[in-house]
């Protein structure tokens, strides 16, 4: 390999991809055949894949001399897949991710490539429209979106995706965080640098489905709200002192019928089902945020490495 030469790797994690993955190395292998001046190879991360992805994995590493691959012990999610292929890049001058079901164009490679050129360390892509017509999706987006804006340290850009190209000082910064329930999005934004945006459309899917369903979505969003802000923790007291007031109020109001007009004609028993009842929920809904914010430390904590690996070809 020519030193003076710059070098790009590209990261893309796999999971249950046998169908699409032949076809995504294929347009990779156009964009690496068409750029000269740069040294491209390129990690494909198993995530645990169910079918015959890594098969079809081993066979493509054996056709192009630029494939790399690794093979996760399971599914540990596209996060810590990411992670491993940040680990094993062998410091090249800059890292590039794209989800390997060509939802993320790779002929859009070069755009990105052109960007860093220019002086930029973080370029993120950024699809035109949102890729799904589900009204709860859209809807929770644009919730998740302003949440964070308004109350983390970061401003994410509604529809940024993980197809990023990365400046080797931008990961040099990533991997000094030693979070282990990441979110890369979040990362990247967390730790700033000069960056600037390709926005680009998203073709229907020639093959396969989407891996993400509204569970792991929101799964997604609160792993990535617990990790950006302390917010919900601050809101939960709000709560607790607005809950406090109103609970209070109803119980005197209560009190001054009871002695002075008795007009609502309340029981005793009707006193202890307003205090009861105006606190039940807040204190569940308390518990339950408390909860998400544990449930992150325990993993921080737990010694756990973020994923294992199973084998390897590099």
């Amino acid at each position: 390999m020519d030193k003076s030469r710059k070098t790009i790797v590209v990261i893309s994690p796999v999971y249950n991809e046998e169908n699409s993955i032949s076809l995504f190395v294929s347009e990779l292998d156009k964009v690496v055949s068409g750029t000269h001046d740069i040294d491209f190879s390129a990690i494909l991360v198993n995530d645990g894949s169910e079918d015959g992805t890594w098969q079809c994995i081993e066979a493509l590493c054996q056709k192009y001399s630029f494939l790399k691959a690794i093979d996760l012990s399971r599914n540990f999610g596209k996060e810590r897949a990411l992670t491993a292929g940040l680990d094993h890049h062998n410091d090249a001058d800059a890292v590039i991710f794209i989800d390997s079901d060509l939802q993320h164009p790779p002929k859009l490679i070069p755009e990105f490539i052109s960007r860093w050129q220019e002086g930029h360390e973080v370029v993120i892509g950024v699809r035109n429209t949102a890729t799904t017509t589900n009204m709860f999706r859209k809807y929770f987006g644009g919730i998740y979106y302003a949440f964070v804006r308004k109350f983390s340290e970061i401003s994410p850009i509604p529809n940024s995706t993980d197809f990023r190209l990365l400046d080797q000082s931008v990961v040099e910064a990533i991997r000094q965080i030693g979070e282990k329930d990441r979110i890369f999005r979040g990362i990247v934004d967390w730790v700033g640098f000069n960056r600037t945006f390709v926005f680009f459309d998203v073709d229907e899917r020639s093959k396969g489905q989407t891996k993400f369903s509204a569970f792991k979505l929101i799964d997604l969003a609160l792993s990535s709200i617990t990790s950006l802000t302390t917010a919900p923790l601050k809101f939960t007291f709000i709560l607790g002192v607005l809950n406090l007031v109103i609970g209070l109020s109803m119980f005197f109001v209560m009190m001054v019928d009871k002695l002075f007009f008795d007009f609502l004609n309340a029981s005793p028993a009707a006193f202890v089902l307003v205090l009861t009842f105006s606190n039940l929920g807040l204190i569940l809904l308390v518990l339950g945020v408390i909860s998400l914010y544990l449930s992150k430390i325990a993993t921080e904590v737990a010694g756990k490495p973020i994923y294992i690996i199973r084998r390897k070809i590099l």
